[in-house]
This record gives structure tokens, sequence and C-alpha cells, in this order.
């Protein structure tokens, strides 16, 4: 579960990239994601090097 900025996070990234996480398990035994960064370029990155092609 992300905690917040998930849109932010479902722009940053797409099936198969990879990315680093933190965060912690709430009262439910779900992990919280506090902070995440994609390794290398993100989608948004990838589509603006394709328009300055």
């Amino acid at each position: 579960m992300i905690a917040a900025h998930s849109l932010n996070f479902l722009a940053d990234v797409e099936n198969g990239m990879r990315i680093a996480i933190a965060g912690e398990f709430n009262s439910r035994k779900q992990f919280v994601v506090k902070r995440y960064g994609v390794i290398g370029k993100t989608m948004i990155m990838r589509q603006v090097e394709m328009m300055t092609m």
C-alpha cells in the first residue's frame, strides 16, 4: 500500500521496472510504503527522451 503520492507512483513506473521501497507494517500487517525510488529512468523521463529525438 502506498501511503502518499500514489498517483505519482503510477506515473513514474511501469510493469518490469526496478524500484526501491522503504516503509513499515501497520496494525493490519499491511506493508505501507513511505518512500520509493525508481532504479534507472522513470516512465516520464523515457517519454521526454522520445519526444526530443
